[in-house]
């Protein structure tokens, strides 16, 4: 659960959110006036921060709230190389329109005739980025004017939208709908991950914490002070941990059992304070992680755990594909076992179809025996 940490987007954007809104909170409460373009763009940020952290805490509670965003994180992650595709495709197109209307005569305005405008394509570098981009993402139509315009600007602008238009857009419909699908049928997996991270990473980092102020107090015990005169609160510190980790029942994922129950809780045991404490602390991980990060940059990486070195320099670990990997191999087995059965229950049949013919086959015998006694009787009767 710890190495969710770094690579679970939600704990950074709590953190964004605390520290945005002490910032904010810091300003409105200052001097100045909040009228200032950069107080007034940290006031906004803050306030779209703030209602995205809300779904943040919605998607741990909520099972269709959990599959969208999920669904939507899947899709962005896939758009990456679709991105990138794109913007160089785009880059492509720009560079081709402004070196075909550098100094030519369709894009020099010729204000003695009343022309102060030109046209969209003969524009700067930026302007040309910002049409095309505008195109590709808002849809937005291209003028062109066939009679007045040169066949190579027209050429360029068909080749532009047929490669954007009925390619890279229906490979973008296509790719965006197979992820929503198969996130769906993942749907339980995304929802109980994040259901139960609530509750393990609280226990891990309490742990963590822990096994931090043991370290701390111990070195200040190997100075040549007694157990008794070690810093108060360090002391108390510990003890605050040491109590919370044992009260904690996220101990109870051990038995995953009642892994449900445990995340519903708080009506009849007064566990609702122990959840709200979890969700707490997990606000406070990616603090921990940028100082983390920062000693094991000065460090030279010695001082990052392997966990963190592991997410950056190998990349996410994808449970998705582990878990339908190991779907697959049960289905096999099970196959294999069904099969097994079957087999068995076939060997079965037949070695009782077979006792069954042998003891047909003795009783027959017995009654021919009993048959032949009766009509020896009834001959000896009858002399």
């Amino acid at each position: 659960p710890f190495r969710r940490y770094i690579t679970d987007a939600w704990n950074w954007i709590d953190m964004l959110q605390i520290s945005l809104v002490v910032a904010s909170l810091i300003v409105m409460h200052s001097n100045t006036s909040i009228g200032d373009s950069d107080r007034a763009m940290l006031l906004t940020v803050t306030v779209g921060i703030v209602w995205l952290a809300l779904l943040g805490v919605l998607k741990n509670f909520l099972y269709g709230v959990s599959v969208l965003l999920s669904s939507l994180q899947q899709i962005i992650a896939a758009l990456v190389p679709f991105m990138a595709v794109t913007a160089i495709t785009v880059a492509a197109f720009v560079f081709m329109l402004h070196t075909s209307s550098t100094g030519a005569e369709y894009c020099t305005v010729d204000i003695e005739s009343g022309e102060d405008e030109q046209a969209w394509y003969c524009g700067t570098l930026g302007q040309l980025f910002a049409e095309l981009f505008a195109f590709v993402f808002s849809m937005k139509e291209i003028e062109i004017e066939i009679g007045s315009t040169e066949g190579i600007i027209n050429s360029v602008l068909y080749a532009f939208g047929f490669m954007i238009a009925l390619i890279l857009l229906n490979v973008l419909i296509a790719k965006i709908s197979n992820v929503f699908t198969d996130v769906e049928e993942i749907g339980d997996f995304f929802f109980w991950e994040d259901r139960v991270s609530v509750l393990t990473e609280a226990e891990s980092l309490i742990h963590r914490l822990e096994k931090a102020v043991r370290f701390i107090s111990s070195g200040c015990k190997g100075n040549g002070s007694s157990n008794m005169t070690r810093p108060r609160v360090l002391k108390r510190l510990e003890s605050l941990l040491h109590s919370f980790d044992l009260n904690d029942e996220s101990k109870e994922l051990v038995d995953l059992n009642d892994t449900k129950d445990t995340l519903m809780s708080g009506d009849d045991d007064g566990s609702d304070k122990a959840t709200v404490s979890n969700v707490l602390y997990r606000l406070l991980a990616p603090f921990f992680h940028v100082c983390f990060f920062i000693a094991g940059c000065v460090s030279f990486g010695i001082l990052w755990p392997k966990w963190m070195a592991s997410a950056m320099f190998f990349g996410k670990y994808e449970k998705c594909n582990d878990l339908k990997g190991d779907i697959s191999e049960v289905q096999q087995q099970m196959a294999t076992n069904v099969k097994v059965l079957e087999k068995n229950i076939a060997g079965i049949k037949e070695m009782a179809r077979s006792n069954n013919d042998t003891v047909e086959e003795r009783i027959t015998r017995v009654e021919d025996s009993l048959k032949r006694i009766e009509d020896t009787l009834l001959a000896l009767l009858d002399k």
